[in-house]
């Protein structure tokens, strides 16, 4: 499975209501939102089609989580195991608009499935 999601310079992340995601959750280089981040950095982290990953440490990912999104929540390893769990599920918000979604995205910014992410260092 392929990540897709890769936003231009105008993008503007949306709820599940199309409204405007207030800036402190709109990535600061990417303009990604905050899920969205986080699964691109999962993606990322572990060698996948024979390039290799980053393999951060879960404590490198919440200071990557931090730098892009400065003002939203202090994000902890706690964080980390969160997303990493539902990005493996590749688990789907709820219809209703409730719970997180996390995955691999498809070229809309959508979860389209999960795969594996391993915890890199100590």
């Amino acid at each position: 499975m392929e990540w897709g999601f890769f936003p231009t310079a105008g993008h503007q992340p949306v709820d599940r209501s199309g409204r405007r995601k207030p800036e402190k959750y709109v990535g600061r280089t990417t303009r990604m939102g905050v899920e969205q981040y986080q699964d691109y950095t999962l993606f990322i982290n572990d060698d996948r089609g024979g390039l290799q990953g980053r393999r951060l440490t879960d404590e490198q990912l919440c200071s990557d989580w931090q730098h892009e999104f400065p003002e939203a929540v202090r994000f902890t390893p706690f964080h980390v195991e969160g997303v990493r769990r539902d990005f493996i599920a590749g688990k789907a918000r709820e219809t209703f608009g409730s719970g997180s979604s996390h995955g691999v995205r498809g070229n809309d910014g959508e979860v389209i499935g999960g795969v594996p992410s391993r915890k890199h260092g100590a």
